[in-house]
């Protein structure tokens, strides 16, 4: 009976040390499992950047109606379809706004609608309402290129803040299936601004 009862305690033990081994070998698992999902960063959430080009233009002397370009850029982004800016902010008693021009770089993958707010009364104080671009079909492009440039006209001299305080970039519609018909919608890309500054030293009489 002891001989028995010494038996059934080292099975009892086998199988109670199988199992805990069965769980630490799980918990393994699952552990490399989730640290090697949580550590790669998926190419989505990269961040582009858009930049006013040059980030500084000084010029020592400058005539009253001297024309200036300025680009607006866009760098490191993926999957780009349209993008869309809102009030961008300029000095007004330093520079005056005659053109907005759509830059190469969605027309390099096919046919664009761009608009720009031109003649809104805001853009004599300094503030460009809305300029936007998108490809005429669901496409994209990636990589870096030129937006937009803006034109200006000198109007004096002094310093002039160029200022992108609401840049907004988004990637092709993704077709969802519905019951009756396949939607979809733009999502936005993650990105970051960097502005630009005009400065005028003297003006030449």
């Amino acid at each position: 009976m002891k001989r028995k009862n010494k038996v059934q305690k080292r099975h009892t033990l086998r199988v109670l040390g199988i199992a805990i081994i069965i769980v630490l070998v799980a918990s393994i698992i699952a552990y490399v499992h989730f640290s090697s999902s949580t550590s790669t960063t998926p190419s989505s959430l990269s961040t582009a950047t858009v930049s006013i080009d040059p980030t500084e233009l000084q010029l020592q002397t400058a005539n009253i109606g001297q024309a200036i370009e300025v680009n607006i850029n866009v760098s490191n982004v993926q999957k780009l379809w349209g993008w869309d800016f809102t009030d961008i902010m300029f000095n007004s008693s330093v520079l005056n706004l005659t053109q907005v021009q759509e830059g190469p770089f969605l027309q390099s993958k096919g046919q664009t609608f761009f608009i720009w707010t031109k003649g809104a009364p805001s853009i004599e104080t300094g503030d460009l309402p809305e300029i936007a671009d998108a490809l005429a079909e669901n496409t994209s492009v990636s990589g870096s290129g030129i937006l937009a440039t803006l034109k200006f006209n000198v109007v004096s001299a002094g310093v002039s803040q160029i200022t992108l305080t609401g840049a907004k970039l988004y990637d092709p519609v993704e077709i969802q299936p519905t019951a009756s018909q396949e939607t979809g919608v733009h999502e936005q890309i993650n990105s970051t601004t960097t502005n630009g500054t005009v400065v005028i030293a003297t003006i030449t009489p």
